[in-house]
């Protein structure tokens, strides 16, 4: 979502983030400044990484020092309020990065490694990358993908996880297939997600799994986690139609 966002901010932009299990530990709390002149301010731990390769790169990195953002008082639970919020303010007020801490080397930054889909014909194997609040499952899959392995528009695929599978079919919009039914579709970030119209993907499969799970094994919860490994592949004797067919939504959507 940062990753997202921050591609559409502008130059002058400051974005901060943070999703912090290290607050308090030896683990350090950052700005950079990114190729496309934006900066970030958040914890060391990989989370502002995707979105800094999004901007073009690290160009600086500070490691930011309380005393230098006003911070008299810092709670080793909260540094969100007490690290991130003053840096990140300083520096949408105007101030340079180098004034708010001491220079890292940008190679010794944490970051995240998104693998890439693989893609042979009639396959795609990749992992769940998000799900969101409505239940849709995105993948690590983009078009190109989809298009390499001719999973075409309209045709009915297989989407499997190690654990169940389900039949979906590949649509434009959400209103392509009807409601509770499961479909696959490119997403406004351009990911590939299995969506569900109406309802929720993620707890339906959840939910199927749960119902075939032998007894003291149910791990339909962590079905669609992030980095859970999700095959998808052209179902036999399927046959792609020249358009989606759209429906109108039902009443309620």
């Amino acid at each position: 979502m940062l990753a997202n966002g921050m591609a559409y901010a502008g130059p002058e932009a400051v974005g901060l983030a943070t999703v912090d299990p290290g607050v308090g530990t030896a683990r350090r709390a950052i700005a950079v400044s990114t190729a496309a002149g934006a900066r970030l301010v958040g914890p060391d731990n990989g989370l502002l990484s995707l979105a800094w390769r999004s901007l073009g790169g690290v160009t600086a990195a500070v490691e930011v020092d309380p005393g230098r953002v006003g911070s008299a008082r810092v709670s080793a639970v909260f540094h969100g309020r007490d690290v991130f919020a003053p840096a990140a303010a300083l520096l949408a007020s105007g101030t340079p990065l180098e004034r708010i801490g001491a220079p890292l080397d940008p190679a010794l930054l944490a970051a995240l490694e998104l693998e890439d889909a693989e893609t042979q014909p009639g396959r795609v194997k990749g992992q769940v990358i998000d799900v969101d609040r409505f239940g849709n499952i995105r993948l690590n899959v983009r078009p190109a993908d989809l298009d390499r392995a001719r999973l075409l528009v309209g045709g009915m695929v297989e989407v499997a996880t190690t654990a169940m599978s389900i039949r979906a079919r590949r649509v434009v919009a959400y209103s392509d297939v009807r409601p509770g039914e499961f479909g696959m579709l490119v997403d406004a970030w351009d990911w590939v997600s299995v969506i569900r119209y109406e309802a929720s993907a993620a707890a339906a499969m959840a939910e199927a799994h749960r119902a075939h799970a032998v007894p003291g094994h149910e791990e339909g919860a962590a079905l669609a986690a992030p980095s859970v490994p999700v095959r998808v592949r052209v179902r036999p004797g399927s046959r792609p139609s020249r358009s989606p067919g759209r429906r109108s939504p039902a009443r309620g959507s």
